[in-house]
């Protein structure tokens, strides 16, 4: 095994990358080359942020890929590139290669030597059990501190039939037939994708505010990585809007990479929002276009509505290791964070604080 870290995206990380995306039927959207390097040109500026690609070679062939970048403050924090818009963490990796669990566990091994060098911690997040229907095997899993739900709809006979049967799903029936006008498409010239954006920002933010989360959107570089994101031609996805008797309510934007969705940057107009405007976009996607995805990912999120339109779920797992002294403080701070956070009180006013 051969290992190779850059600090920028060169042109022979772009040949290779293309090279190993292209053959790869078990990809994440956050592994695609044009999304990486947005994200990189929007960021790479940044005087508290380094970029560490490492590269896996066997004989001369590209395995893995795994895009880091490192968090420069009083603690130095490796994480997995794209904060806050990965949703889910795993290497780009060539799942026709045979790699032995000896080779995995050695690869892991020389990683965090190597990581050792740029930072006190890592912090791996969402990192999922299964990409698509294969197993994750690069999971940093010897300090798991935290999972997470994801929820997602593996296409089969039996999806379509149990979702018409569902009760949440009638409701969503008698609304359109009751309500009717309402009109679901994709977006696809520039001014129809602008006003989705504008419609996105404005909504997401309200929401944001009135819940007390974090609200990524007053970061101007994180605004512009998600209107780029919207504007691209090279990125893989589609943008979906739902109107109302000619009135924007609700939309969703997904990635699409091979015949797999994953669904990202909804938001609704909260004026109507008695009608579930969010849900009854789905509703109409779902019905038009059920036999063209394999698997239909909601990404991160635990929120009730996604259970409900999924028939299966797997865990996010999120791994802290400690490099230094002051990085093992920060794992008893994430830890402490955690519990206390689990006390509903606690985590309110953790939330407002947050914020």
């Amino acid at each position: 095994m051969k290992i190779k870290l850059y600090f920028d995206l060169n042109e022979n990380i772009k040949k290779d990358w293309h090279s190993l995306e292209n053959d790869n039927l078990h990809i994440l959207p956050f592994h695609q080359y044009e999304w990486v390097k947005l994200y990189y040109d929007i960021n790479r500026l940044k005087k508290n942020l380094t970029f560490l690609f490492i590269l896996v070679y066997e004989n001369e062939k590209l395995l893995l890929i795994f895009p880091f970048v490192v968090k420069k403050g009083l603690v130095n924090r490796i994480e997995y590139l794209g904060s806050p818009f990965n949703d889910i963490n795993a290497p780009l990796y060539d799942h026709n290669s045979k790699i032995s669990d000896e080779d995995i566990a050695l690869i892991k091994i020389k990683i965090l030597e190597k990581l050792k060098n740029y930072g006190d911690i890592i912090h791996f997040k969402n990192q999922p059990e299964y990409i698509l229907s294969k197993e994750n095997k690069f999971i940093f899993n010897k300090y798991i501190i935290n999972k997470h739900i994801c929820y997602r709809i593996k296409n089969n006979s039996e999806f379509l039939k149990n979702l018409l049967e569902h009760k949440f799903f009638k409701k969503l029936n008698q609304n359109e037939k009751k309500i009717k006008n309402f009109h679901l498409k994709e977006v696809k010239e520039y001014n129809e994708i602008l006003e989705a954006f504008n419609f996105f920002y404005k909504n997401k933010f309200l929401q944001l505010e009135k819940t007390n989360k974090r609200n990524y959107l007053k970061d101007n570089l994180n605004k512009n990585f998600v209107k780029q994101n919207f504007l691209s031609k090279k990125i893989s996805k589609e943008i979906y809007i739902l109107k109302l008797n000619k009135i924007l309510i609700s939309m969703f934007f997904v990635y699409k990479v091979n015949k797999n969705i994953f669904y990202i940057y909804p938001t609704y107009n909260f004026d109507y929002s008695k009608i579930s405007p969010g849900n009854m976009a789905l509703k109409i996607y779902f019905q038009k276009f059920h036999n063209e995805f394999d698997y239909y990912d909601f990404t991160v999120g635990e929120e009730m509505y996604k259970e409900k339109w999924s028939n299966e779920k797997i865990f996010l797992y999120d791994n802290v290791q400690a490099f230094t002294f002051i990085g093992y403080i920060y794992y008893l701070n994430i830890k402490l964070i955690l519990k206390l956070k689990k006390v509903s009180f606690l985590r309110k006013i953790f939330l407002v604080f947050r914020k």
